[in-house]
């Protein structure tokens, strides 16, 4: 992540410490990365730690960019019908699950796949992995039917 957010680990250290977003940040952003809503659990996790101010200012323009985290966007209204496929063993499977729900609650038309054996980018792996092609030919008959 912090590769392609800034180009460097300079903050590497205060990512995997979870202190590279402030708890004001923290704050502003809750409502879109809740993974209570994605767990059904509510204080499942400790709280984070407090972040550090310098680490986010260094951070905060790229991360809250909606090019780079989507879900982070403020207004989902008005956009194009979306396909989000999600891989239950993905680090990135609550954000998509998220952001699909966003985008249903923005009156997008959203079509979500929840995947409950990928991982993530699995389906890369057409010869090794049994679901993959399958995989591959829901995608591929989406943008067929859709785009």
């Amino acid at each position: 992540m912090l590769l392609s957010v800034i180009g460097n680990l300079e903050f590497f250290e205060d990512a995997m410490n979870n202190e590279h977003i402030t708890s004001a940040a923290r704050s502003k952003i809750a409502n879109y990365i809740n993974h209570d809503i994605v767990t059904g659990q509510t204080g499942s996790t400790p709280p984070p730690p407090e972040g550090k101010q310098e680490v986010w200012n260094s951070l905060k323009e790229a991360m809250l960019n909606p090019y780079f985290a989507p879900l982070l966007a403020d207004d989902l209204t008005g956009l194009p019908q979306a396909f989000v496929y999600a891989c239950i063993q993905d680090v990135l499977y609550n954000d998509s699950s998220l952001y699909a729900e966003r985008l249903r609650q923005a009156g997008n038309n959203v079509t979500y796949y929840n995947n409950r054996a990928g991982f993530h980018g699995f389906n890369s792996f057409l010869m090794d992995v049994k679901d993959a092609k399958a995989s591959m030919k829901l995608i591929r008959d989406y943008i067929r039917d859709n785009l």
